[in-house]
Parts: structure tokens; C-alpha cells; sequence
């Protein structure tokens, strides 16, 4: 059986549409949760389009908290934590390892 994921995106914007995701997102995700510059944007393009709950969070750290939140606080038994941003992480990080490293800070506690 596959773990839920709880899927986060974010950061600064590349002006990409993110609605061509929302299929792939009702199909393989328990939840999104938005966080950075860019989470409106998306919210705006994929709440009409998304099945799924969508959390929003300012911050990569407050979106990481929010996921184990959601994850704590619902049914799922087996759930996974992806960060796929489609977004720059110049919003917050001052490039994509930064930002890497943090996430694997803060999920383990850090």
C-alpha cells in the first residue's frame, strides 16, 4: 500500500500555471499545503481544481509543522512528506540546497 503524501509547494514564483498538477494531486495526494511568496497564486489556480484539503502556510518551517499537524490530527496511517516547491526558493533560502537542508532540518525537529 502507498503511504498518503501530504505534498508542499511554494517559494518565489516562475510564472508557471499550476493547474495542469490538479489531476495528479487528487490522484496521489491526502492534502497540499502552500507556503512562501508564490501559495496565493497557487491557491487561487488550484482550490477550484483540488479535491484535496489546502493548507497555507507562510513559511517552509510553518508548512512542515502544519503537515505533521494534518497528519497527526487526521485518519491516515502511513503518510509521506514531499516537498516538490515547483517555485524558487529565493523567497526565503538563498538557493535550492538551502532550502533542502532546512526541510531536512525541520522535520527531524530541528
Amino acid at each position: 500500500m502507498f503511504d498518503d503524501v501530504i505534498l508542499l509547494m511554494g517559494g518565489r514564483d516562475k510564472g508557471l500555471d499550476f493547474a495542469g498538477l490538479a489531476p495528479k494531486i487528487n490522484a496521489g495526494c491526502a492534502a497540499l499545503i502552500l507556503f512562501g511568496e508564490a501559495r496565493q497564486k497557487i491557491h487561487d489556480q488550484l482550490s477550484p481544481l483540488v479535491t484535496k484539503p489546502i493548507i497555507m502556510a507562510e513559511t517552509l518551517r510553518q508548512a512542515v509543522d502544519n503537515s505533521k499537524f494534518y497528519i497527526l490530527n487526521s485518519k491516515l496511517e502511513r503518510a509521506s512528506v514531499l516537498l516538490s516547491p515547483g517555485c524558487a526558493s529565493f523567497d526565503e533560502f538563498n538557493s535550492f540546497e538551502h532550502r533542502g537542508k532546512e526541510f531536512k532540518k525541520y522535520v527531524q525537529g530541528g
